[in-house]
């Protein structure tokens, strides 16, 4: 539907495409892991990798079990707050987007920080840190600390979350890869006093003499 939504400027020509080419072609601002991706592999392939993480991302949304039958809104924050991650450029007003979805999951806890669980809470604090890069608008100059600034309580919140739920990863693996498909269980130990009963019968069939 949205490729659709083109085909009229395409029609059109003449550029009337405006800025969509540009955007999803060379710019890049305030990025994170896009960034990463572009130091190590080059503005030609960054933004392809980076779509194909968010696809990725969408695809294990949609078809895991654990993920699928989520409610559509926790869904949609999934998937928003992965695109934000794997962005090219990251401007405030995209934050707004998570916040209907923060106010939902967000909740009082009774220790620090007091409010939880840890990944909202980064989108949160992010929330408001994304609006550091407005203080380059004087020079257009990119300055490191804000970025750092901006994303390591991001990213830390982040991994905290996959900490604090580990137990609950654990049983969205597969259970080959937990150990538990070819262990075959052992057989119980008779009671004491008693003997093990042949095949075929029960221990209620033998007599302890």
């Amino acid at each position: 539907m949205f490729a659709l939504g083109w085909v009229p400027f395409l029609v059109l020509g003449g550029g009337q495409l405006g800025s969509i080419t540009a955007y999803l072609g060379s710019w890049k601002d305030n990025d994170s892991i896009h960034a990463v991706l572009h130091a190590l592999l080059g503005a030609e392939l960054a933004k392809p990798v980076s779509l194909a993480l968010l696809l990725a991302g969408v695809a294990g949304v949609a078809l895991h079990p654990a993920l699928r039958d989520r409610p559509l809104w926790w869904q949609a924050y999934a998937v928003l707050a992965l695109a934000i991650a794997s962005a090219s450029t990251v401007h405030t007003w995209y934050l707004t987007w998570l916040l209907p979805m923060l106010a939902v999951v967000l909740a009082a806890t009774g220790r620090l920080p007091f409010l939880g669980p840890p990944a909202a809470l980064g989108w949160l604090v992010f929330s408001g840190l994304a609006t550091l890069p407005y203080l380059t608008y004087d020079t257009f100059e990119w300055r490191l600390w804000i970025s750092f600034a901006q994303y390591v309580p991001l990213y830390a919140c982040l991994l905290w979350a996959l900490w604090h739920d580990r137990a609950m990863l654990a049983r969205w693996a597969p259970a080959t890869v937990r150990g538990e498909a070819s262990v075959p269980a052992a057989p119980a130990a008779p009671a004491a006093g008693r003997e093990a009963a042949p095949p075929g019968r029960s221990p209620s069939d033998l007599h302890v003499t």
